[in-house]
Formats: C-alpha cells, sequence, structure tokens
C-alpha cells in the first residue's frame, strides 16, 4: 500500500484522468499518524539494538530501556501504551 501527497495539481496522462483532491483540513489526520508511526518505528528500533563491539575495540551500548521509557513516562513522548 502506498499513500502520496503533492503540492502540485498537474497530471500528465495520455487521456482523460479524474483526479480528486482533498482539502488540506483533511490530511491533518493522516499527517498525525505518519508522524506517530515515524516516532514508533525510531523508539523500537532503538529498543531493539543491543550492545556491540565494532573495530579497534569501539563498543556501542544498547538504549537502556527502562530510563528510556521513565523518561518518556515523566515528560511525554506520544506512546500511549507507556502511559
Amino acid at each position: 500500500m502506498a499513500l502520496a501527497f503533492s503540492t502540485a495539481y498537474r497530471v500528465k496522462y495520455s487521456g482523460l484522468a479524474r483526479v480528486e483532491v482533498l482539502p488540506d483540513v483533511e490530511l491533518n489526520g493522516f499527517f498525525k499518524a505518519v508522524a506517530e508511526a515515524v516516532e514508533e518505528a525510531v523508539l523500537n528500533s532503538m529498543f531493539a539494538a543491543r550492545t556491540v563491539e565494532g573495530r579497534d575495540g569501539r563498543v556501542i551500548h544498547q538504549v537502556p530501556v527502562e530510563e528510556v521509557v521513565e523518561l518518556l513516562r515523566r515528560y511525554g513522548g506520544g506512546w500511549v501504551a507507556l502511559k
């Protein structure tokens, strides 16, 4: 499934085409859903990462999940499931 947005109304087809356009105010829900999905994807990715050791012994530690969850609870973060 794909959802695309454009600020242009030009559509090039080799025949007749019907184009339906939603008013800007009706797009607010879509934009909010996209923002929430991106937030969830970023946090899921951060929480799934584990401590790794790379080249020359460089260590990158995993995110302390419980501390992040507490910060999200305290200061907000949009995740209803965490509240």
